[in-house]
């Protein structure tokens, strides 16, 4: 687990699944955390990789690189990452106004 203020990431593995929980803010200040996070379940080699979404209280650009590279780094390892239940409005609209939305669908990764 990794705190910072306002925010925390619980990774779980199990069977062919890692996921990632996510708690509070992403941003800046937090964006660091996330991807260490993330590199952490990249690690795990499992072939899946969820990012759920459901305790994201607000994400900024910095957080949408973040995954934005985590993802580039799970397809070149043949993983299939998405992002999942994410619940706040201006979240979902930074996904779809950056036309990020598909590709960090909760679903394979493009070939």
């Amino acid at each position: 687990m990794r705190t910072g203020e306002g925010f925390r990431a619980v990774t779980r593995t199990a069977c062919e699944r890692t996921t990632v929980t996510v708690f509070g803010e992403i941003d800046i200040a937090t964006g660091p955390l996330l991807q260490d996070a993330l590199d952490k379940a990249l690690a795990t080699g499992t072939p899946r990789i969820d990012v759920d979404f459901s305790h994201v209280t607000f994400c900024d650009c910095a957080g949408l690189a973040v995954l934005l590279r985590a993802r580039a780094d799970a397809r070149a390892r043949g993983i299939r990452l998405g992002v999942s239940q994410v619940g706040i409005p201006w979240v979902r609209n930074l996904f779809t106004t950056t036309g990020t939305d598909t590709l960090l669908a909760d679903g394979p990764a493009a070939a």
